[in-house]
């Protein structure tokens, strides 16, 4: 009697016949189009899909059942991973769900996606690629599991959207923030009773001492260092060193090489010690310490520095996080815009107001001249003003 019943839930919509089948498994129908405006060959589709959806072979019920499958119902199964982090989770929950939830994961349109940027009011760079980034595991996950055949078509482009961005200006630090950022962070890291958070907290004061002291771009360029990448050597009683930058913001980057002075080197020497205690008994027989560092980084060639087990923290939001926090406790400014860029820019403008060549600070940071001249001009006409309020007005000699 069952293909009676679904036959006799054919409904004629004007072009195909849609037709409506009872789950056998759990509550709910399955609904869809039968693809033909023919009654008879509706049934027989009707027939063919309730075997098809219904079938005891797991692997067939699911692929079809799957095809008609909402975005609410595909999000939430994303969110029982293990590997889910806070972010992708506040974007489904309050984004994804509510604006895409309804509409069937297979029939997504570009022009959905669109949309659903547009709905969410996105006026940066980075809230663009935090949406972009989940959206992109949702995707992901719905193509592993056949919810889709394809993310190509959803790929968005970020050009289409610049224009609605508005761009909030990057300030540099000062010694003073500096010193506040240090001392008072050290409460902020400790405030918490998770040993991996303390553990993340930690490393990431290890990485904006890094930023600061190399000019390195925080993310791919800095985060994604390893063991191999750093080789340490004493230049006239100091310690001091080398790392080989390999991955950038760019899929093209060109891997450069570059010196570290002697705070960067002790601080990734400190860190080094701490990571590898178990390895010095090893290294014992090694007298002299940048040898025997040399040798513990070549015992770990893979490991990476500023990873937490085998995972990168989101050192961004974490920054924010310490930022918010310094804020609230009114030792920051409200209207200083510090992003872990920030201590880039302030490595550069260091690099200024010590009167360093240009062309050097530009290879050294992976940059380029005309990219230094365009973003810290402001920064040289400050550096130079000194000369001007010391100088007085004198009159040029014609010899």
């Amino acid at each position: 009697n069952r293909p009676r019943h679904i036959l006799n839930q054919c409904l004629d919509f004007g072009v195909h016949y849609n037709c409506r089948i009872k789950y056998v498994d759990q509550a709910g129908y399955w609904k869809g189009s039968t693809g033909t405006s023919d009654i008879e060959k509706a049934k027989i589709k009707a027939i063919e899909l309730n075997l098809m959806i219904n079938s005891s072979n797991g692997d067939i019920s699911k692929l079809f059942r799957n095809h008609n499958a909402k975005v609410e119902a595909v999000a939430k199964e994303f969110l029982k991973k293990d590997t889910i982090n806070k972010n992708d989770k506040t974007i489904i929950q309050n984004h994804i769900i509510p604006r895409l939830g309804k509409l069937i994961f297979s029939k997504l349109k570009y022009s959905d996606i669109e949309q659903y940027i547009k709905s969410c009011n996105i006026k940066s760079d980075s809230t663009f690629a935090n949406h972009t980034a989940t959206l992109s595991k949702l995707f992901r996950f719905a193509v592993q599991n056949e919810y889709i055949e394809s993310t190509d078509h959803l790929s968005l482009d970020k050009k289409e959207f610049k224009k609605n961005f508005s761009k909030k200006e990057t300030d540099i630090v000062t010694p003073e923030e500096w010193d506040t950022i240090f001392s008072y962070g050290v409460k902020w890291k400790a405030n918490t009773k998770k040993i991996k958070v303390y553990e993340i907290r930690h490393k990431l004061f290890v990485l904006i001492q890094f930023l600061l002291f190399t000019g390195i771009r925080p993310g791919n360029e800095s985060e994604e260092l390893q063991y191999k990448d750093i080789e340490f050597f004493n230049y006239k009683g100091k310690v001091v060193g080398f790392v080989d930058i390999k991955k950038g913001k760019m899929k093209d980057i060109k891997p450069r090489r570059i010196p570290i002075n002697e705070d960067a080197a002790i601080l990734l020497f400190l860190e080094l010690h701490f990571q590898s205690f178990e390895d010095l008994p090893k290294v014992l027989e090694i007298k002299n310490d940048v040898d025997r560092f040399n040798k513990i980084l070549k015992l770990h060639p893979e490991r990476k520095i500023f990873y937490v087990g085998e995972k990168r923290p989101e050192y961004a939001r974490n920054f924010s996080r310490l930022i918010n926090f310094l804020r609230n406790e009114g030792k920051i400014s409200k209207d200083k815009n510090f992003i872990l860029y920030s201590f880039r820019h302030t490595y550069i403008t260091n690099e200024l107001y010590k009167k360093n060549n240009i062309y050097e600070i530009a290879k050294h940071c992976g940059t380029s001249v005309a990219m230094i001249e365009k973003f810290y001009s402001k920064y040289e006409t400050m550096i130079n003003a000194k000369k001007v309020f010391e100088s007085g007005f004198n009159f040029y000699k014609v010899e």
